[in-house]
């Protein structure tokens, strides 16, 4: 890539380097006994990580969840009904949708084995904005 700059009477070069960045969307730390997660964003990898930090969780047996999503911009809604799925019991609504049309109104009904719904939890959040896969 080449630059002008004004004011500059030579162009400088840069090389630029494209690659794939891969951002750990799931985080966990034990913060004095309370299991700390924090989810960056809800993406295609992130239940299988997720799925992992809960097996962690499991062993540990912590006094409490804290589900971090402030900052998380949002993504897939199906990976955000999975997550969910692991607080809510099998078949219980996660999301409705509800439009001016009621033959397009939806449904999205929990399916995991609510596995963390026992333990005391909070979660920090800001708004969210989530889209279909």
């Amino acid at each position: 890539m080449t630059i002008a700059r004004k004011g500059q009477p030579e162009f400088k070069v840069f090389t630029v380097t494209r690659e794939t960045i891969k951002i750990q969307s799931v985080s966990y730390e034990d913060k004095d006994g309370y299991a700390y997660i924090k989810l960056t964003n809800f993406n295609s990898d992130t239940s299988a990580g997720f799925q992992e930090t809960v097996n962690t969780i499991l062993k540990s047996a912590p006094k409490g969840i804290i589900l971090d999503l402030r900052n998380d911009p949002g993504g897939f809604l199906d990976t955000a009904v999975d997550i969910a799925g692991y607080w809510v019991a099998n078949g219980q609504v996660v999301v409705k949708e509800e439009f001016n049309n009621p033959d397009l109104n939806q449904q999205y009904l929990a399916k995991g084995l609510a596995q963390l719904q026992g333990f005391r939890t909070v979660i920090l959040k800001a708004q969210l904005r989530l889209r279909k896969s």
